[in-house]
């Protein structure tokens, strides 16, 4: 890969732990205001009682390193192993935040900007899994909610050639606009991946001033229209700035890409899933990382798409404790080092 920095790409987010637990008591849920398909957050004395009624229908006390940002990285350390890429995020001075910083270290990331918040614990989501594969989630947040702008080092910026902002990080003042001064400063370019629909609508005044210097925008089909109030998406994409490319993506009905220097977007294909759908938690963030790998290395459109439907496929048919094939890594690499199509 002819590229023009050995240091690829920054990610800003805050880890979590995710928890989860499966064929919970529908009642039991209902107790705590714990809707299908829903998050709620709580304080982290609620969440530990919470945690003290559910934990017996754990099927196991394996659990992953979650949060946006943490599945974005994933793909990109582990296809483009030759550059290196960097986290920036904030963790308790507990055990949690210690394995989670092992964890960075063992995917092969080689900057690792951790903040440690002395007595708070790290930031948790427990999902609940249904029989169906729906889950609902509960998340506290703990040392995140001590985030602030200034946890973001300049000096850690200036190596990388592209920086990705977790939508998430809207709720801390001022995070997302300093990530892109920082971005612009050093000639860095720039992506967003949306969160929730609701966090879009709450921070919709932060999304939109962001969007004019962001080059990559990620998010669903619902994010992407709600940004803008739009009631369809080929109103919203008229929105969004012309050299901007933005990705939507639609489940199993496939994405939509508006690219740089287009005001249309075109419709891609969704890869058949194939056996049982395990795990939806970080689907689209493990999607739009893999993507990225590929747009910055200049491959097609329809290359990126295709390898983002491939390790979304293969993360959503894992179970708990299970992780993707090192030969799936391996023929994703190929793909990225040569001209070739993905079969």
């Amino acid at each position: 890969m002819n590229n023009t920095k050995d240091w690829s790409t920054l990610v800003v987010g805050n880890p979590l732990r995710d928890d989860f637990v499966f064929n919970v008591e529908k009642k039991l849920l209902e107790e705590w205001g714990v809707k299908q398909d829903d998050t709620i957050q709580i304080d982290n004395k609620k969440f530990q009682e919470l945690w003290k009624n559910v934990k017996s229908f754990r099927e196991n006390d394996l659990w992953r390193c979650g949060g946006s940002g943490s599945n974005f990285l994933l793909p990109l350390v582990k296809i483009d192993p030759e550059q290196k890429h960097g986290v920036c995020g904030r963790v308790g001075s507990d055990q949690i935040g210690e394995e989670i910083e092992q964890y960075y270290k063992l995917i092969g990331t080689h900057s690792i900007h951790l903040i440690k918040t002395p007595e708070e614990s790290t930031g948790r989501v427990v999902s609940f899994i249904e029989k169906n594969g729906e889950r609902s989630m509960v998340a506290q947040l703990g040392a995140i909610e001590s985030s602030t702008s200034n946890d973001l080092i300049e000096e850690s910026f200036k190596n990388f050639k592209h920086c990705n902002i977790s939508g998430f990080s809207c709720t801390t003042l001022g995070m997302v606009p300093r990530c892109i001064e920082i971005a612009k400063k050093y000639g860095i370019s720039v992506s967003i991946n949306l969160p929730t629909k609701a966090l879009v609508k709450g921070y919709r005044d932060v999304f939109q001033q962001a969007v004019s210097d962001v080059n990559y925008l990620f998010g669903n089909v619902d994010e992407v229209k709600a940004l803008w109030k739009s009631k369809s998406l080929e109103e919203a994409f008229k929105k969004y700035p012309f050299e901007q490319t933005v990705i939507a993506t639609d489940g199993a009905d496939g994405c939509w890409v508006k690219s740089a220097g287009q005001t249309k977007a075109i419709h891609y294909k969704a890869l058949k899933l194939e056996g049982e759908k395990n795990n939806k938690t970080g689907v689209g963030d493990i999607w739009a990382g893999m993507y990225l790998v590929f747009a910055l290395n200049k491959k097609s459109i329809k290359k990126c798409v295709k390898a983002a439907n491939l390790i979304a496929v293969k993360w959503s048919q894992l179970k708990l404790g299970e992780t993707i094939d090192e030969k799936i890594w391996n023929v994703l690499r190929q793909k990225l080092n040569k001209n070739s199509h993905l079969n």
